[in-house]
C-alpha cells in the first residue's frame, strides 16, 4: 500500500487517541488541499496491509479507532479492503474513512468499495472545496457529507465540534493534522 504517513495518537481526526493512515496518490485538483504533498504517488512509502496492522498492534496504549485518510484512498481499494478486514480481525471497528469520491459512487463500483462501507464506522464524502469551508467540524467543506454506519453517540457532533489542529514535528519535518479552518 502506498502510505504518506502514519500516527499515533491522533487526536483531531475522529472519536478518541486513533491512528492515523495517510495514503498517497490522488487524481483530485481540490483548490487549497490540506495534504497536497500526498498527492503525488512518488511521495509513497510501500507497506504491506500487515505491515500495517504490525505497526498498529505494537502501540501500547488504548486504540480508540483509526482514521484512513489521503490522498485518495478508494485509489487502493483492493489494499483498503484488505486493510479494513484486517483490523475488524484485531478487533478495531471504529474505521472513519475520508474520500474525495461520493458515497453513492462508491456503492456503484464493485464488491471491495461495498465491503469497505459495510464495515467502517464512518465516511467523509466529497471534494474540498474551499468556500464552503466554515471552520466547523470533522469535514473540510459544507458539500462534504458525514456518514455514519455505527457508534452514533460518538460521530454525533461531527459536523459540529470546533476544530483543533495538532502539530508533529520530526528533527527534519513539521507536519500539521486536522482540519484548517476557513481563515488560512
Amino acid at each position: 500500500m502506498k502510505i504518506g504517513r502514519i500516527c499515533y495518537p491522533v487526536e483531531v481526526l475522529g472519536y478518541g487517541k486513533r491512528v492515523g493512515i495517510w495514503t498517497c496518490g490522488c487524481n483530485k485538483n481540490c483548490y487549497k488541499c490540506m495534504s497536497s504533498e500526498l498527492k503525488e504517488w512518488t511521495n509513497a512509502v510501500d507497506f504491506t496491509v500487515d505491515n500495517i496492522i504490525n505497526f498498529i498492534t505494537e502501540i501500547k496504549a488504548d486504540i480508540d479507532g483509526v482514521t484512513i485518510s489521503g490522498g485518495e484512498p478508494f485509489l487502493q481499494v483492493e489494499e483498503l479492503a484488505e486493510l479494513v478486514k484486517k483490523l475488524i480481525s484485531i478487533n478495531i471497528t471504529d474505521i472513519l474513512v475520508y474520500t474525495g469520491y461520493s458515497y453513492e459512487y462508491l456503492l456503484s463500483l464493485g464488491k471491495r468499495e461495498q465491503f469497505i462501507l459495510d464495515n467502517i464506522a464512518a465516511l467523509i464524502d466529497g471534494e474540498y472545496i474551499d468556500k464552503l469551508n466554515n471552520g466547523l467540524g470533522i469535514r473540510g467543506s459544507t458539500n462534504q457529507n458525514i456518514h455514519i454506519f455505527k457508534y452514533h453517540d460518538r460521530y454525533k457532533d461531527l459536523g459540529t465540534y470546533t476544530r483543533k489542529l495538532q502539530i508533529l514535528m520530526t528533527a527534519s519535518h513539521t507536519t500539521f493534522i486536522g482540519i484548517p479552518g476557513s481563515e488560512r
